[in-house]
């Protein structure tokens, strides 16, 4: 069977599943639907032609590259789309965001990835051990991200509705005896393996039975605890990470940021490195916080 992969990030760890679950699934079409341009699509449109099913990341009528949108495929290749859902879900870590600055996002230890607690505490003159403080404290997280977990299922439900494949029911029964997400939008290995077995189900395969073998987390570039809140509030019976995985850098008085590979920090070396970037670039950071 002849399997065409429209998707985010998650794309590629999936498109190695199913072929590593079901060798009888080739997939011979992939894309990433953040990199797509609308110019590709004639490109595109020769292999979603000859695959027999196109399994399709659910993606917005408004979405600016038109022709991967859910509609749009469905008008062109009719019941051969199999809609899944993004695996999307803030409850872990509801403390991340982007600091989306005048000039760009800013980059950071984790990447794009910042804080809230971090910045926030940094906005407030806070210092750094008092920072640390309020990262641990289930009570400072609480007055901020409470019900956050269950708004952010609740929308992966709304959105799941209109795909294919359900996968939620797993996240609500496993979610307190593993961290199934890296980040928000990084499901662990264990979810993926999950929704590929279900993926291959609803393509008329036999309900695999296969235990994959232990590999390297696809989407792990970037781990962290979950947010002091979340692990209460979840009532997290697994073990997790006790560093921040994210990449060394450097801050150059002029010019963007440089990184040199990974590296795991410890929380004070995380929120040190955070407060030396936010004072770096203070007026646009202050800026953003006033918003």
């Amino acid at each position: 069977m002849k399997v065409a992969i429209l998707a985010n990030c998650q794309a590629r760890p999936l498109a190695t599943l199913l072929t590593e679950i079901q060798p009888d699934i080739e997939v011979s079409s992939m894309g990433i639907v953040h990199l797509i341009k609308d110019e590709q699509e004639a490109e595109y449109s020769e292999a979603l032609t000859a695959a027999d099913v196109i399994i399709a990341q659910q993606v917005a009528t408004n979405y600016p590259c038109q022709f991967v949108t859910t509609n749009r495929l469905r008008e062109q290749y009719g019941d051969k789309v199999m809609s899944i859902v993004n695996l999307y879900y803030a409850g872990y870590n509801p403390e991340i965001m982007y600091l989306r600055l005048q000039g760009g996002t800013l980059g950071g230890p984790l990447g794009d990835y910042h804080l809230k607690s971090i910045v926030q505490s940094w906005g407030d003159g806070i210092g750094i051990d008092d920072c640390i403080r309020n990262c641990l404290s289930v009570e400072y997280n609480q007055a901020f991200f409470t019900g956050v977990p269950e708004q952010s299922l609740l929308e992966l439900k709304r959105r799941e509705a209109e795909t294919s494949i359900p996968i939620v029911d797993f996240i609500e029964q496993h979610q307190s005896v593993s961290k199934l997400f890296h980040v928000m939008n990084h499901p662990v290995n264990d979810l993926l393996i999950e929704y590929a077995k279900r993926i291959v189900t609803q393509l008329g395969f036999p309900k695999p039975e296969v235990n994959l073998a232990k590999r390297p987390e696809y989407l792990g570039p970037f781990q962290l605890p979950s947010n002091a809140y979340s692990h209460a509030h979840l009532q997290l019976e697994c073990t997790e990470v006790a560093y921040y995985q994210g990449l060394k850098f450097e801050q150059p008085t002029d010019g963007p940021i440089k990184y040199s590979g990974p590296y795991r920090y410890q929380l004070p070396e995380l929120v040190e490195a955070y407060y030396a970037l936010y004072d770096h670039h203070s007026d646009r950071v202050h800026a953003f916080l006033k918003r």
